[in-house]
């Protein structure tokens, strides 16, 4: 499904609020290296009155603390900062790195079996963005892994998963809830997991949620390029394939309100490394073609405005979004959010009562719901034995009332505040 920005409620038509000095110096922050006009506005904001608290509960809510961390620690600037937010960055930068260390261990081990069996994986996201484009792996935060495999190799891409340890998440009560919730979106697979909580997304599609994206898939295919690390042959998105696929990304997730700042930084960055290596003109044919300019051409006006990209002239009449209104909605308003969010999916759940037949199946999705099976709470909770195991199921049935009775009272609470 598309998007249309008229569905952006997050924008409140073309209001133009002042950005605070932290969202700037974090703005600024988002990108590798400061331009010297960059690094002059940051130290003539870091000499005013600061709220260094702020500052860093944004920035770890927004994803760019290591980026800030780079930043901040130069001489130039350090000397505008309190020691003690240069050394609490500092741990977190150097947290950051241990964890990509090990994420690509991993992905080299992945590259290394997938390589063996003949078999082409393209790594998205940050799993390519981190060594490649940030070129210090500590300052790009990988959730997990992406990777993009052929549609018709998913059979071999589980089995080679399966036989390095790794199994889908169960993200349901039981197959009976599957049936009933799953939406086959049919671009990826259901995510995969180790006993050390390493996570990885296979997609068959870099369009997502975009009617008639398969289509293009076989020249996205045809223009795949390859690198090389440690002797491995690593894939990824060719440079034009790979902007228009992370303003794709960002887009969406601005429309749910659940969105890093290092996704501009990413987008940023990629116009930067590869300049006259994108095609800006098949790029937005392609997007013409898939029916998402005006999404395209939002992210590009935001990068372009806040972060100075080189990028084309953007003509057209689309949804000039406000950096201000979004960090507003994403930094204040995400608690809100999120809590209406859990009380609609009570209540949704409660709906689908109405479309189950028979009682005796709505006794059983209403007793999975507290009780789910053995593979969902092994999924969820990571029992260590049989005991934590049935343990879990206490845990389990604490978490759904507490987290229904709370999300219902602070609903209630903004209804009568209204």
């Amino acid at each position: 499904m598309v998007w249309p920005l008229s569905q952006l409620t997050f924008v409140s038509g073309h209001q133009s609020s002042q950005l605070p000095s932290e969202a700037l110096i974090l703005i600024l922050a988002a990108k590798v290296n400061l331009s010297s006009n960059d690094a002059a506005k940051m130290e003539a904001l870091l000499r005013g009155d600061i709220n260094w608290h702020t500052i860093m509960i944004d920035s770890a809510k927004l994803g760019v603390q290591p980026l800030l961390y780079k930043h901040l620690s130069q001489t130039r600037l350090s000397q505008n900062v309190p020691p003690d937010v240069l050394a609490s960055l500092k741990g977190l930068y150097r947290k950051e790195s241990m964890r990509n260390i090990r994420i690509y261990g991993l992905i080299e081990r992945l590259l290394s079996a997938f390589d063996d069996a003949n078999m082409s994986l393209v790594l998205l996201k940050g799993a390519f963005l981190a060594r490649w484009i940030y070129r210090d792996i500590a300052l790009r935060p990988m959730g997990d892994i992406d990777l993009l495999c052929r549609e018709g190799e998913a059979g071999l891409v589980k089995t080679k998963l399966a036989e390095l340890g790794f199994r889908q998440k169960t993200v349901y009560p039981s197959p009976f809830h599957e049936r009933l919730y799953a939406i086959d979106r049919g671009w990826h697979l259901k995510p995969f997991y180790n006993s050390k909580r390493a996570m990885i997304e296979v997609h068959f599609s870099i369009f997502p949620n975009v009617p008639h994206g398969f289509a293009q898939m076989e020249q996205v295919w045809d223009r795949v390029g390859r690198h090389a690390s440690n002797g491995l042959s690593v894939s990824s998105l060719s440079p034009t394939d790979l902007v228009l696929y992370l303003c794709l990304h960002l887009m969406h997730h601005l429309r749910l309100g659940r969105w890093q700042l290092y996704w501009f930084c990413d987008i940023h960055e990629v116009v930067a490394h590869y300049r006259d290596e994108i095609e800006w003109e098949r790029l937005f044919s392609t997007a013409a073609s898939l029916g998402v300019t005006d999404q395209v051409q939002s992210v590009l006006h935001l990068i372009s405005r806040h972060w100075n990209s080189s990028l084309p002239e953007i003509h057209g009449d689309f949804e000039k979004l406000s950096m201000a209104t979004l960090l507003r909605n994403r930094l204040l308003r995400g608690h809100e959010e999120t809590q209406k969010a859990v009380i609609r999916g009570q209540l949704h759940k409660i709906g689908m009562l109405g479309d189950i037949s028979g009682w005796r199946n709505r006794a059983y999705f209403l007793w999975k719901l507290v009780f789910p099976s053995r593979e969902n709470v092994i999924c969820r909770y990571r029992p260590r034995n049989s005991l934590s195991f049935y343990l879990t199921y206490l845990v389990h049935l604490f978490v759904m009332v507490k987290r229904a009775m709370v999300s219902l009272f602070y609903n209630i609470f903004c209804l009568v505040r209204k």
